[in-house]
């Protein structure tokens, strides 16, 4: 039977240390010498592969003098992926220096990257959890407020506590100097979006962005951070948020009347807590994320819809949301709860009915009066909440 190791492929990724090579130790300790050198240490080796490999090479400890300039690109604001590539992009420059992106201790991987980050962030910017991160953010809130009050900037802190009765979210409400100025837009006004992204830290935190329209693209209104997304936490969010916005909010309305319409997915808990708070704002649905609900519902294997009618009762929602007038929606409807295949599917029929006592808030032509220019999805959140997860948190 062969029990020698397998040979490794140079471009190889498996790491080995290749350490069944033979070698020799002398230690020799002068008991009557007086100079300070009490014993002498010779080796003998002999190395059974190259030194000068990569796999070698990747157990090198990384130099002081790279970490030094890793924690530069930290400092100078980057994250740990874009600090790696930057690196190697810089090794890569000349034919000498290309040589060292083999050797852990002049290019480490982006795993050892991320170790350092790790430990960059706990130095600079405290636990990442617990009373010392709290009291961090507290230090960090204050500071902002006080060089960003005179601009309208302004930020506000409640920190998670939980006791047997009762729980106090963690919320995080963010107006920015440069939110402030969007508010004085007339679009701030007019109308707002809303969405929220999870998933973004170890804890699930979701983090929720509310913006408005404009020629130049998507602009912010605020930003909060919580730990959940019930009613009645989004409501507690909102009325942070309010305390943070300037007085000019919303296009001069102000931050109590808010905008005149808000747009949302078909969210029970956002859809309630704004209805709370600004009562007197028209609540939209994005029309993308209606039809995907409905879409989403009919592949549902509980809802037994069978998949070769999917399509044709998918035709029947977005007849309806289309619609370019009240009397082609009322036919359309008619149409769609009388169908042949339709009274198949008593289920579908009850789903039909419960969304058309909603169609103010999906149908297009119901939209007609409303100063909405045209904008009929949520895409401006979902490009916020992109460019966040792929520039800052990237």
């Amino acid at each position: 039977m062969n029990t020698e190791p397998p040979k490794l492929d140079l471009l190889s990724k498996n790491r080995d240390k290749k350490t069944d090579f033979e070698s020799k130790m002398s230690i020799k300790i002068f008991t009557k010498r007086t100079s300070k050198e009490m014993c002498e240490v010779e080796l003998w080796w002999n190395h059974n592969h190259s030194v000068n490999s990569f796999h070698l090479q990747s157990f090198c400890p990384i130099l002081p003098s790279t970490k030094a300039a890793f924690e530069n690109y930290f400092e100078s604001g980057m994250s740990a992926s874009e600090a790696f590539h930057h690196h190697e992009t810089k090794l890569m420059q000349d034919s000498i220096s290309v040589m060292l992106l083999a050797g852990r201790k002049y290019c480490p991987s982006l795993t050892d990257v991320n170790y350092m980050y790790g430990k960059w962030q706990l130095h600079k910017k405290g636990a990442p959890n617990g009373q010392s991160m709290f009291k961090t953010l507290t230090t960090t809130i204050e500071n902002y407020n006080n060089k960003n009050g005179n601009k309208g900037g302004k930020c506000f802190l409640q920190n998670f506590e939980q006791s047997d009765n009762s729980e106090q979210p963690l919320i995080v409400a963010i107006c920015t100097h440069l939110m402030s100025r969007v508010h004085q837009l007339r679009q701030a006004g007019e109308m707002a979006f809303l969405d929220a992204s999870g998933s973004l830290d170890r804890f699930n935190n979701p983090v929720y962005f509310m913006c408005t329209h404009h020629p130049a693209g998507a602009l912010p209104l605020g930003v909060w951070i919580t730990c959940g997304q019930s009613q009645k936490v989004t409501k507690q969010c909102l009325e942070k948020l309010q305390n943070v916005l300037p007085p000019h909010a919303f296009g001069g309305r102000g931050p109590k009347a808010g905008p005149q319409i808000f747009m949302t997915d078909d969210d029970s808990g956002q859809i309630g807590a704004l209805s709370d708070i600004w009562k007197d704002a028209l609540l939209l649905l994005c029309t993308f994320h209606f039809l995907q609900a409905v879409w989403l519902w009919l592949l549902n294997s509980n809802n037994n819809v069978n998949k070769e009618d999917c399509q044709h009762l998918m035709g029947h929602f977005q007849k309806l949301v289309f619609s370019t007038s009240e009397k082609e929606f009322l036919s359309a409807a008619e149409g769609a709860l009388t169908d042949k295949i339709t009274v198949n599917y008593p289920n579908y029929q009850e789903y039909l009915k419960r969304s058309l006592t909603r169609q103010q808030e999906w149908a297009l032509c119901h939209r007609k009066n409303l100063i909405t220019r045209g904008n009929n999805t949520d895409n401006y959140t979902e490009s916020m909440i992109n460019t966040f997860k792929r520039v800052i948190l990237h």
